[in-house]
């Protein structure tokens, strides 16, 4: 659903404890009967749930102070304190995956804007070597993976959110990709 104006929720989420680091990823939530606390706790739950899938040597850290977007302006508008944040000690024990390979999560809205598709994705940082299959995120984990994120995108109201268009859309599915992205800012 495209709706034209609404306060979005930006949910920051840190990586910290490996070289290179700290990296982020901003969430956005949409307010439909789901309070910022509710949202945010989804997060954790997602990354707690993906932690055993992380280097032991990170902490992902959920940020329980959420900013208040105007969709329509992209402004911050104000912030929500939930008290929901939390550090999570992640717990991945065999080998690390190079820090500029990640999980890439791709959400989709089915919502067209201008010809284009409302698109958003995420990247997970700090995958072991356990979850990788000739070179390619491991079909068993990604089965195991797959409902984390099911849960995340129907507990949070996930949305896509474009800050040069100013629009957004509810993330209608998301998926996980079956190859090792590589984020160009982790390179070294």
């Amino acid at each position: 659903m495209l709706l034209l104006m609404s306060n979005l929720k930006r949910i920051h989420v840190t990586y910290d404890g490996a070289p290179g680091l700290p990296g982020t990823n901003t969430l956005y939530c949409h307010e439909n009967g789901i309070s910022a606390a509710d949202q945010v706790t989804a997060v954790v739950d997602f990354f707690t749930s993906m932690g055993p899938s992380i280097n032991s040597s990170m902490t992902v850290t959920v940020d329980g102070i959420v900013d208040i977007v105007n969709s329509v302006t992209g402004l911050t508008t104000g912030q929500d304190d939930t008290g929901a944040g939390d550090v999570i000690d992640c717990s991945g024990s065999t080998d690390p995956l190079p820090l500029a390979t990640a999980l890439l999560v791709q959400l989709r809205s089915g919502v067209f804007f201008t010809g284009r598709e409302l698109r958003g994705r995420f990247f997970i940082a700090g995958m072991v070597e356990g979850n990788s299959t000739a070179g390619r995120p491991d079909a068993s984990s990604l089965a195991v993976w797959q409902p984390f994120l099911d849960t995340l995108v129907d507990d949070s109201n996930l949305a896509v959110y474009s800050p040069t268009k100013h629009e957004w859309a509810s993330v209608s599915s998301a998926t996980l990709w079956t190859e090792w992205a590589v984020m160009r800012s982790r390179r070294d």
